[in-house]
């Protein structure tokens, strides 16, 4: 402020990255970014801080802009200024972060007893109530789960919860800040969360390795080569800056599997918001008619894949930590046929 680079009042600063993901899909986006970004505005008023979606943000910020007055700046400063005042300092406020962590299952299976956790029944359209929350109420794809897998709960989440930062585990893996450990006792509790949330806005589970084959090597063998290679093609049309960052994730032989995460609501909004744009256009464009039943999985497949190109891309760090899985894992049978798949050619 002192710098003349921000006011006290404007509209809420954005991070770089938002501005390349959504100057060209939302518009008047860029409106807000021709008067200075504000300390506090119309949106903390209004309680929408980082649990909002950036089309409520923008629509917040440019109803503030058409509407501006030294009093309405006077009304928002003594509407926000003295509470923050009295929230106690940021480390504070932090530590009580509003955390939700669903965990997607499609059938009767042990949850952790934990504030953090929603479970839900991904898939639940037409199916029997598990009990869990379904995924098939308000906005929803709970109808494609056979081709989306855990995303239809990601998507039903996004869609329908509010908090201040989103994950997404499933029924037999949990993340947690133990090495080693198979005890599903050890699976991270809101308190954990809450901590890690002081050093990163993003949390995820270690990456694979598979040593011997890239990730693009290592899908083709065992799926099919269209999948990946659409999806480049659709980057390459809409969203051509992550071209070359889909081609380096594509060479390396590390990345980040599961479709597990945990994210400040903003960037799981942005995310969530390029990701799903995407697949629902591989969509449109696969003919997956003679797919067996494993490979319908594709969305869910491609979207593993993809994580690691919006993180590169936009150049967010996050920070690594381990989870259980469990059930007992045969690694000769799993082996085996990772060799079988390396040295039978591709699909």
């Amino acid at each position: 402020v002192l710098k003349g680079e921000m006011s006290i009042v404007g509209p809420r600063p954005e991070l770089p990255h938002f501005v390349n993901q959504f100057r060209e899909t939302i518009p008047l986006y860029m409106v807000k970014h021709q008067v200075k970004p504000g300390m506090t505005g119309w949106a903390q008023v209004h309680g929408y801080r980082g649990d909002t979606s950036i089309r409520k943000r923008i629509e917040m910020d440019l109803w503030y802009i058409d509407n501006w007055s030294i009093w309405l700046d006077m009304r928002i400063i003594f509407q926000t200024v003295p509470f923050a005042m009295l929230s106690g300092d940021k480390e504070e406020m932090e530590s009580e972060a509003d955390v939700k962590i669903i965990v997607a299952s499609h059938k009767p299976y042990w949850m952790p007893d934990d504030p953090v956790y929603v479970p839900v029944q991904v898939g639940a359209e037409g199916k029997e109530d598990l009990g869990f929350t379904p995924d098939n109420t308000g906005d929803n794809i709970s109808s494609r789960n056979a081709n989306y897998c855990e995303l239809t709960g990601l998507y039903w989440a996004w869609k329908n919860l509010s908090c201040e930062y989103l994950g997404l585990a499933h029924y037999r893996r949990h993340f947690t800040i133990l090495k080693g450990t198979g005890d599903r006792r050890d699976a991270l509790t809101l308190d954990q969360a809450r901590a890690l949330f002081t050093e990163t806005d993003v949390v995820l589970p270690v990456k694979r390795n598979y040593w011997i084959e890239t990730n693009y090597q290592q899908y083709v063998h065992a799926h099919h080569r269209e999948d990946l290679d659409t999806t480049r093609q659709i980057l390459s049309e809409k969203y051509p800056d992550y071209l070359p960052f889909y081609d380096k994730v594509m060479k390396m032989t590390t990345g980040h599997r599961f479709n597990m995460f945990i994210m400040k609501w903003d960037l799981a909004d942005a995310y969530c918001t390029w990701l799903f744009d995407i697949l629902f256009e591989l969509e449109r464009r696969l003919d997956i008619s003679e797919y067996n039943d494993v490979d319908r999985r594709v969305f869910g497949y491609v979207s593993e894949r993809l994580l690691d190109v919006w993180l590169m891309r936009n150049q967010i760090s996050y920070k690594d930590i381990p989870y259980i899985f469990l059930e007992k894992q045969n690694w000769v049978v799993k082996i085996a046929n990772f060799l079988k798949r390396k040295l039978g050619g591709t699909n």
